[in-house]
C-alpha cells in the first residue's frame, strides 16, 4: 500500500490493563473515533465524538498514513501504542484521459486487524456498526468525512522505545559514590572492557609459580580414589522349606446309603 501512502507497521496494539477481555491483544477501544463523520453516519450524537463507537481491536497493528488517505480510527488513550491510526479511508481523485470521459478514482479502506470482522468479534461492542460504515463508504457517498478532522486528526507520533536492558548493562554503576566528578562527555561513562576474553593475566599467573614455589608443568589427570565404608558381610542363609505330607486318604461315603 505504499503507492496509496499507507504503511503497516510491525507492531501490535495491546491494552495496558485488563478490562472485559482476557488477552492483552484483544484491545477494547472506547475513544478511538477520529472523524465526526463516522459518528454521524452511525447515528451517534455526542459532544465528544471520539467516544461515539466502542470496538474490539484484536491482534492488530498500527498504520502510517499520509494524504490523500485519512485516518478515521485510532488505538485510543488506553492502548499502547497511544493514539495511533488503525483504520484509514482513501478516496482517490478521478482521472481524465484523452478521448475518454472522466472516471472515478475508486475508494480504499485499510484496517490493521483482519480479526475485527471475524465470527468471534463481529458481534462484540460496535464492530458490526463499523462494518456498516465501511460498506457505506465503499458503495455510496453517504459517508461524509469532516474536513477539519481529516486535515488534523488527534494522533501522536510513533515513538521508538530504546532497549533499556542493553543500555543498563553499559554505564558504570554507583555514580553517586564516585571520587571523580562526572565527566561532561557522557560517552566516557561506557566501559566495554568489563567483560572481555584476553591474555592480560597470563604473565601474572606464570610469576605466581615462582612465588609459591610450585613446579610449572602441564596439568595431569589425577585418578580419583573413592573410599566408602562397607557394612560387614553376612551370608544370606535361609532355612530349607520341606514339602509337607499329603493329607490322609479317606474313603468316600454315600450319605444316603449310610443313613
Amino acid at each position: 500500500f505504499n503507492s496509496f501512502f499507507l504503511v503497516f507497521l510491525p507492531d501490535c496494539v495491546v491494552r495496558t490493563h485488563y478490562f472485559k477481555y482476557f488477552h492483552p491483544k484483544e484491545c477494547l477501544v472506547a475513544n478511538g473515533v477520529l472523524n465526526r463523520g463516522i459518528a454521524q453516519h452511525a447515528g451517534k450524537k455526542l459532544e465528544n465524538f471520539s467516544q461515539a463507537l466502542s470496538f474490539v481491536y484484536p491482534f492488530g497493528a498500527t498504520l502510517n498514513i499520509a494524504r490523500p488517505a485519512v485516518a478515521v480510527l485510532s488505538s485510543g488513550t488506553v492502548a499502547f501504542p497511544l493514539n495511533r491510526p488503525v483504520m484509514a479511508f482513501c478516496a482517490l481523485p478521478s482521472r481524465t484521459r484523452s478521448g475518454h470521459p472522466e472516471s472515478g478514482g475508486g475508494k480504499l479502506v485499510v484496517l490493521g486487524s483482519c480479526h475485527l470482522f471475524s465470527d468471534s468479534y463481529i458481534d462484540k461492542e460496535d464492530n458490526d456498526k463499523l462494518r456498516e460504515v465501511i460498506f457505506a463508504f465503499l458503495t455510496s457517498d453517504n459517508v461524509e468525512l469532516n474536513t477539519l478532522d481529516s486535515d488534523d486528526p488527534e494522533i501522536t507520533d510513533y515513538c521508538q522505545v530504546p532497549d533499556t536492558c542493553h543500555l543498563a548493562d553499559l554505564p558504570r554503576g554507583c555514580l553517586q559514590e564516585a571520587v571523580d566528578d562526572v565527566p561532561t562527555d557522557y560517552t566516557r561513562l561506557f566501559d566495554h572492557s568489563l567483560s572481555s576474553v584476553n591474555m592480560d593475566m597470563v604473565p601474572a599467573v606464570l610469576a605466581a609459580y615462582e612465588e609459591l614455589q610450585v613446579k610449572h608443568e602441564p596439568l595431569k589427570l589425577i585418578p580419583p580414589q573413592f573410599e566408602s565404608p562397607l557394612p560387614p558381610l553376612q551370608p544370606a542363609v535361609f532355612p530349607p522349606s520341606f514339602r509337607d505330607l499329603p493329607p490322609p486318604a479317606l474313603e468316600l461315603f454315600d450319605l444316603e446309603e449310610a443313613f
